[in-house]
């Protein structure tokens, strides 16, 4: 899965997939074309049967109708041995075909950049990828089931009507050709109106997750009201947007059995006129009537099919859309790992500005020495965050160069890279998993032990010690049953575990009271042995161990020292001092 542009059709990202399946495809095939005979066969079997009880002698009835009789009965078992084959096909196929899909999908959404994930809701994102993958099935059946089966029919049902007289064929023909014209005209609408219907639900839904998601400020600022009412705004959109898919459908099935009722009087008339001048025997008669009526069933199916085929391609089209474009940060060809022995950190010369934003970087430049411990510091919007989204390669620089050991951040693969550095971030989140789970994330080849150990040394092993199911207890969506205290120190105990040379501390201790904070920040002094550090602080006071402080404003350095050299010079840095400790007095 590699798409070179933003969109990519559905042929294209199905070919790889179909690609390797050729056999079952070919099983698939035969056995709708073989199951489209059956009608013609059914219908023509019970002909020679009537035929034959109504124009042979009852003594040598018995002889005669044997042999029809036999092959009218035996289509059940032709019907049941062809259904079989197709379900066997089904059940190799299907379940394979969607795992695979789904493996894909995953891995290739992962490999975003942040924006894509700070554009997309998460839970949008995850029904896009279900709804790829559960739209498959009834995508590739309505293929087999519906046109190929369906489309081969009209030809099928043609030459069984020969039998009777060629003007039946004819008749037959342009009718069907009509019908499949009409039903190929207004599908056209269908979509269209589909595609809106989806777009419609995708905004819906992304509204639903928003809400949920943030139920408990909704509460707080006493709002469901305000948003109630919002979401009855989106609701009476899709409301009326699917009113316009279902009228569009309504001319569709409207059309059909219009036509459908054109076709039956069409051939009851010429049997009748048929039967008069005796051109045509009572098995004739049943023949065409039955062969037509079940035709019938099938071709305004097909009809349906293309209806519903209209609304999977929709949402289909529309969620790959989004979910495979390209990435904005990927690894480039024969991208090598990174092996970090020392842990220097350079900047050189870098650019950089989120899409259609001011720049944040413009020749921009640090140096970070092997073990060396940094605090960086600076307003809100200074670019200390996007400092440390740059390292992680999280976003790509647009000019300039970021290296680790001398080695360029670009030239190896993003794996490697983050396997080197380590993040304790101010906004954590947790797993639906148990709390050992969530630990062990750092490292998972660390035993119970060592977890535990981790877990001690973060002061977070009394108060789990105190919950129901201790280390196994389950900490709830983004680790909403614990405090943010709690899940601070989860994350330093999960970031002891993780064996990097770059360790990043972003407000690590922001969410943790006065005393826990003592403890965390003499733990945190063991972690940050032989590794280089940086560390993003609004509390200036927690950077009185680190080697010097360099201080942000607007993207540009503007100090760089040790604290107590900052404090007695004039600058932002001593402003910022002055406003922390006058707030405390």
């Amino acid at each position: 899965m590699n798409p070179n542009s933003s969109a990519i059709s559905i042929n294209q990202f199905l070919k790889p997939y179909l690609a390797k399946r050729k056999f079952l495809l070919f099983v698939f095939s035969i056995t709708c074309v073989l199951a489209t005979l059956e009608s013609g066969l059914d219908a023509y079997f019970l002909k020679l049967v009537i035929d034959t009880v109504t124009q042979v002698q009852p003594a040598d009835l018995l002889m005669a109708v044997f042999w029809p009789a036999i092959f009218y009965v035996g289509m059940s078992l032709y019907h049941n041995l062809i259904m079989r084959a197709y379900h066997w096909g089904m059940m190799v196929f299907y379940p394979e075909l969607k795992q695979n899909i789904m493996q894909d999908l995953f891995a290739y959404t992962a490999k975003h950049s942040v924006s894509f994930f700070q554009t997309n809701l998460s839970g949008d994102i995850a029904a896009k990828i279900q709804d790829i993958t559960e739209s498959i099935e009834p995508l590739l059946r309505n293929i087999f089931e519906i046109f190929i089966a369906r489309a081969t029919q009209p030809l099928i049902v043609a030459i069984f009507l020969s039998i009777v007289g060629w003007s039946f064929s004819v008749i037959y023909l342009i009718w069907a050709g009509l019908f499949i014209y009409c039903t190929l005209k207004l599908s056209k609408l269908v979509g269209q109106n589909s595609h809106q219907y989806s777009q419609e639900k995708n905004i819906l839904s992304g509204r639903l997750i928003d809400i949920l998601g943030n139920i408990i400020t909704t509460k707080i600022f006493g709002r469901l009201q305000f948003e109630s009412l919002n979401l009855n705004t989106t609701l009476e959109t899709v409301k009326n947007s699917e009113k316009k898919l279902h009228w569009s459908l309504l001319n569709l099935h409207f059309i059909q059995g219009l036509l459908s009722f054109v076709i039956l009087v069409c051939f009851v008339g010429l049997l009748i006129h048929e039967r008069i001048n005796n051109q045509v025997s009572v098995g004739d008669f049943v023949f065409v009537l039955s062969l037509l009526v079940v035709n019938l069933s099938h071709i305004y199916a097909l009809g349906e099919g293309i209806g519903d085929s209209t609304k999977t391609i929709a949402k289909f089209r529309q969620a790959i859309n989004i979910l495979l474009g390209p990435h904005d940060v990927g690894n480039k060809p024969n991208a090598q790992s990174l092996n970090v022995s020392r842990g220097t950190i350079s900047f050189k010369e870098v650019d950089f500005q989120y899409i259609d934003d001011k720049p944040i970087f413009s020749n921009f430049n640090l140096s970070i020495q092997a073990n060396e411990t940094i605090g960086i510091v600076g307003a809100s919007g200074a670019g200390k965050s996007t400092l440390v989204n740059l390292l992680l390669r999280l976003v790509e620089p647009q000019k300039g160069s970021i290296q680790i050991d001398g080695t360029d951040i670009s030239d190896v693969t993003l794996n490697s890279l983050r396997n080197q550095i380590t993040l304790v971030p101010q906004q954590i989140d947790l797993f639906h998993r148990s709390i050992m789970d969530n630990i062990r994330y750092g490292n998972l080849e660390a035993d119970e032990q060592q977890i535990i150990q981790a877990a001690k040394l973060a002061e977070c092993d009394d108060f789990i010690q105190l919950l129901p199911d201790g280390y196994n207890t389950l900490v709830g969506e983004r680790g909403m049953k614990l405090s943010g205290g709690q899940k601070q120190r989860l994350a330093i105990a999960r970031a002891y575990l993780k064996p990097a040379k770059i360790l990043i501390l972003d407000e690590a201790t922001a969410s943790l009271d006065a005393i826990t904070e003592a403890y965390i920040q003499r733990a945190l002094t063991d972690i940050m042995q032989n590794k280089t550090t940086l560390i993003i602080a609004h509390r200036l006071a927690t950077l009185k161990q680190v080697d010097r402080i360099i201080v942000f404003d607007n993207g540009k350095i503007v100090q760089d020292g040790k604290l107590d050299d900052l404090i007695n010079q004039a600058g932002l840095f001593l402003e910022l001092w002055k406003n922390q400790h006058f707030s405390k007095a």
